[in-house]
């Protein structure tokens, strides 16, 4: 509904980071035992879930 201005914000807060001496920048890399840690968690959960609703319809 209401919808706020955030490019004002960015820029104070890279003129903040400027002055402190750091550059702007956001590292997104996954290395591969990262890769490996999210894939794992997200087939245990799917795995936790049928197994747990399968427990439940038998007990």
């Amino acid at each position: 509904l209401f919808k706020r201005d955030t490019s004002y914000d960015k820029n104070v807060d890279e003129v903040r980071l400027h002055e402190l001496g750091y550059k702007q920048e956001l590292k997104r890399g996954l290395s591969t035992i990262s890769n490996y840690g999210v894939a794992l968690s997200i087939i245990s959960i799917s795995s936790g879930i049928t197994s747990l609703f399968g427990y439940g319809m038998v007990t």
